[in-house]
């Protein structure tokens, strides 16, 4: 089968240079700018930046800001969206694994009750 038009414009976009971030606050500053985005009501923005912040979080192996980031992210995917996203339960599973080998209860016992949180509205309708 030919590859179709999609495929073939991707192949052919410039491919842009990655910029990382290794700096906890610059991390937590695309976290913080995310988190207003979403409550300014600017949902699509904000969870992109959330986003964002996960990736740079990951590659900076900051572990406290891996967590912090993908809550951010869960919570604005599941309270922007009803509670229905599975994004936002895929990733709370990725805090709360993330939180318990690192032993991080708060973390833990905030994505598990995020989860009861999806499992109540998903109940109700």
């Amino acid at each position: 089968m030919e590859p179709g038009i999609a495929v073939e414009e991707a192949l052919r976009a410039v491919r842009r240079e990655r910029v990382t971030v290794t700096d906890d606050a610059s991390i937590r500053a695309v976290v913080d700018a995310g988190a207003a985005a979403v409550a300014a009501g600017a949902t699509d923005a904000g969870v992109g930046s959330l986003r964002t912040a996960v990736v740079l979080a990951d590659g900076a192996g900051a572990g406290r800001l891996r967590v912090d980031s993908r809550l951010m992210l869960a919570e604005a995917l599941i309270h922007s969206l009803g509670g229905l996203d599975e994004e936002g339960v895929a990733t709370l599973h990725e805090v709360d694994r993330i939180a318990l080998a690192a032993d991080d209860r708060p973390s833990v016992s905030r994505a598990r009750a995020e989860l009861g949180y999806v499992d109540f509205l998903r109940g109700r309708y």
